[in-house]
């Protein structure tokens, strides 16, 4: 019988024959990468950037760090494909962190993940996975995604290209309460086609151009690539902070006073808010008594969607800038802190989409006094608010 089944086999057409073999070079993680490292880069013979693709084991919440604005969870995952990156062994470990509770890639079976390596074992690079599925032609890929697609417009930017995805990357609709126009921006045509109440994909692209999407934007930003350039501002990343431990102290102290000044524009609590502000501060770059800015546009500046972007660290940043002088009330310039001779404007600048394709940008600068950062300046851009 065992003889007869060989001979079977080996009679196999090769159109038939070569799928398989496709499946198991894709699916076998015990292959070196997909993309090797560029040896002639720095920054990425220095990142310990592990990118997988991988089945969920398990997800388990752990106790995060006292005044900590994440909740913390310990992923265990099978290596299925080994896409960039060393890391020997067939399951990996790694830690994560999520302001808004279970990381969203924990509802998929199977995810393109991003870790690096600290002191202490392996951590997430936060909110960064695409859910992923096995094709016919053994190669996984991810379906389309509007807010990771939302660079088409550059000649040079990665296009979906059409894929015939597993009936398992369906997405039932009935199963949430969708605003008006929801559906229609998460799931547009051509990139899906919806019937009743299920979205399928028909396009996306295969995990090589997905690995070179996140690294062309967020991995890049976050200096694990040569080709992303340093801003001329000074850009701090919370979120990485303890672990490669980049920043300068001067620079934790900030990050330690805006997790503070978030939690206290979370708590709605405007007594704490006003004892960090000047007497007065420019809004819309017109000065503004402090209890007025209160009173009138703090209630309708900081609502829900804001406060609920305060600590998200894919929607803000923290950075610094060169400040004139003359841009300092008179009454506070002798007690203004210099470093190395410049006086520095600290700044969150938070970005976010409001309503699908409505951008939302608030910028939030302070100054260090001898009392403490202070409140100065508050600005819009893309939104017509209070006082703007």
């Amino acid at each position: 019988m065992m003889l007869q089944y060989r001979k079977h086999l080996i009679k196999w057409p090769f159109f038939l024959v070569l799928p398989l073999f496709i499946a198991c070079t894709y699916n076998d993680g015990k292959h070196g990468p997909l993309i090797p490292k560029n040896k002639n880069s720095p920054a990425e013979m220095a990142n310990t950037l592990f990118a997988f693709v991988g089945k969920k084991i398990a997800v388990t919440p752990i106790p995060s760090c006292e005044d900590c604005l994440d909740a913390a969870f310990e992923a265990k995952y099978q290596v299925l494909q080994k896409v960039y990156g060393d890391y020997q062994g067939d399951t990996i470990t790694f830690t994560v962190y999520d302001h808004y509770g279970t990381p969203s890639f924990e509802r998929y079976e199977h995810a393109l993940l991003f870790v690096s390596k600290g002191s202490k074992g392996w951590y997430h690079e936060k909110y960064q996975y695409f859910d992923v599925y096995l094709t016919a032609s053994g190669r996984w890929a991810g379906r389309y995604n509007p807010y990771d697609y939302s660079n088409t417009s550059n000649p040079d930017a990665i296009k979906p290209i059409p894929i015939a995805f597993p009936s398992e990357a369906v997405f039932p609709l009935s199963v949430k309460t969708w605003e008006e126009g929801e559906v229609e921006y998460l799931f547009p045509q051509p990139f899906y086609k919806v019937e009743r109440d299920t979205a399928f994909p028909l396009y996306g692209n295969y995990v090589e151009d997905l690995f070179e999407m996140k690294k062309r934007s967020v991995l890049g930003a976050r200096g694990l690539f040569d080709h992303m350039k340093p801003s001329t501002i000074e850009v701090i990343e919370t979120r990485m902070a303890e672990i490669r431990e980049l920043v300068k102290k001067k620079d934790k102290r900030f990050i330690r006073f805006w997790e503070k000044m978030a939690r206290i524009m979370m708590a709605g609590d405007t007594g704490q808010v006003k004892a960090v502000m000047l007497d007065s501060l420019l809004v819309g770059e017109k000065p503004m008594a402090a209890t007025d800015f209160l009173a009138r546009c703090y209630p309708s500046l900081v609502d829900g969607k804001l406060k609920a972007h305060l600590t998200d660290t894919m929607a803000f940043t923290l950075a610094w800038a060169p400040m004139d002088k003359k841009q300092q009330p008179n009454y506070i310039s002798q007690s203004v802190i210099k470093d190395k001779g410049k006086y520095k404007a600290w700044q969150v600048i938070i970005g976010y989409d409001e309503k699908y394709r409505k951008r939302r940008r608030c910028e939030i600068k302070f100054i260090e006094t001898k009392k403490g950062f202070k409140l100065f300046s508050w600005g819009e851009a893309y939104s017509n608010r209070c006082c703007q």
